[in-house]
């Protein structure tokens, strides 16, 4: 079950990594589209092995991590995910609403 998690939480950590690439010019509607679908996603399986609430959110929590660490340390990218930048707070709002969505839903 260890290792199952460990794989979500690098894949979402990879997935914040694309999606906040892809968050410049005519990506970005795309980047929150599937920050919210993959997360979703990685929920879901997350679920599979669990029914504690604080367990299922890692790989959330990896992604969330996951776009901090890009933001400090891809070059140009402290200017894209800002708060000041519609794109980056839909993607954060999205990405996060998809990771909680399944967990609420049971």
């Amino acid at each position: 079950m260890i290792h199952a998690y460990l794989w979500l939480a690098g894949f979402a950590l990879l997935a914040a990594l694309l999606q906040a690439v892809y968050l410049e010019g005519w990506r970005a509607p795309v980047a929150v589209a599937a920050a919210a679908a993959f997360n979703s996603v990685l929920s879901r399986a997350a679920c599979l092995w669990t029914h504690t609430t604080a367990v299922t959110l890692i790989p959330t929590a990896a992604w969330v991590a996951g776009l901090w660490l890009v933001a400090a340390t891809v070059p140009g990218m402290a200017e894209v995910l800002v708060p000041g930048n519609p794109w980056a707070v839909a993607l954060v709002v999205a990405g996060i609403a998809g990771g909680v969505w399944p967990i609420a839903r049971r």
